[in-house]
């Protein structure tokens, strides 16, 4: 993936159904200078597409090279507490069922050991 949407800087962890990922966000991110300007925090969409570029790179040994992922459903999915400039951004996904063409993750972002993000995902090869 290239700038601007690469939201996974490395893979610290990674097994057969669980992978962690890890973003830096940085202070000098885009988003965070429209978002909001007075308080700059990570856009909630941008932290599910994290947990989902990460479940990308977990699935893509389950799956052939031109297959992807497509995001089909969101459910339970709670934004606890922002994420900020500076902040280490992990993403902890774990693959609770997969058919081979669609599955189901369940994901939390956390800072550290804070909760930021958590809920399940539904994804679909296509």
């Amino acid at each position: 993936m290239s700038y601007p949407f690469s939201f996974v800087d490395k893979i610290v962890q990674k097994e057969d159904r669980r992978i962690v990922g890890f973003k830096c966000a940085s202070a000098n991110e885009v988003f965070f200078s429209g978002h909001f300007p007075d308080m700059p925090v990570m856009p909630g969409v941008l932290i599910l597409e994290g947990i989902l570029q990460t479940a990308e790179i977990l699935l893509q040994e389950k799956i052939s090279k031109s297959q992807t992922s497509v995001l089909t459903g969101i459910e339970k999915v709670r934004f606890k507490k922002p994420v900020l400039p500076g902040d280490g951004v992990f993403f902890e996904v774990e693959l609770l069922e997969w058919d081979g063409k669609t599955g189901k993750i369940k994901a939390e972002a956390k800072v550290g050991d804070e909760v930021m993000a958590s809920g399940s995902l539904t994804l679909a090869i296509k």
